[in-house]
């Protein structure tokens, strides 16, 4: 077989099997570390990607609210729809088509406000929901017409989210009388 000389050179001159064992026990240990050392970078790059999505995804929900806000405000703009929020302010009557021009104005800042609203629940992008309550609040207070205008709509809003009803709801119980005319 092989002579001392080549038995010496090649290392297995007298390798019992717990030598072989120790060193499958390196290996194996060296082979773990290296899994472990992987994994932790691969964890790493996947937390920085869910921070990126969730970053993005703030963005697309704060520029959409934006939006939606916006275009409430822009309606508003419109002269004839702006004389049937005074007159609603002031209490004077509606025609049936202010009526509709003013409560399908009212019902878009209510989707608006739901949808940032939602965007704040566990599992959704992160926003800032009691702003948007608070945004809500101060438009009603500022045309106390709207607030009959939510207690139409409210019901619609309480099925997709019940909180956000509650919690408006709460707020309306709390502003002052003369700015808050249905309240019964």
């Amino acid at each position: 077989m092989w002579t001392d000389a080549e038995q010496r050179v090649v290392g297995f001159s007298r390798m019992t099997i717990q030598e072989l064992g120790s060193i499958g026990e390196l290996v194996g240990a060296v082979a773990g570390l290296v899994t472990l050392v992987y994994l932790s970078m691969q964890m790493r790059q996947t937390r920085l990607s869910a921070e990126e999505t969730a970053y993005f995804a703030r963005q697309q929900a704060t520029a959409t609210n934006v939006n939606m806000y916006s275009r409430w405000r822009q309606s508003l703009q419109n002269p004839q729809l702006a004389g049937i929020l005074i007159k609603a302010d002031r209490g004077e009557s509606l025609t049936a088509t202010e009526q509709l021009q003013l409560s399908s104005t009212f019902e878009e800042l209510f989707a608006a406000t739901w949808q940032a609203y939602v965007s704040t629940q566990p599992g959704k992008a992160l926003y800032d929901a009691p702003s948007d309550i608070d945004h809500l609040m101060d438009v009603l207070k500022a045309h106390p017409y709207g607030v009959s205008e939510w207690r139409r709509f409210r019901h619609m809003v309480a099925r997709l989210s019940p909180e956000l009803v509650a919690a408006v709801d709460a707020r309306i119980a709390d502003l002052p009388e003369n700015a808050n005319p249905t309240a019964k």
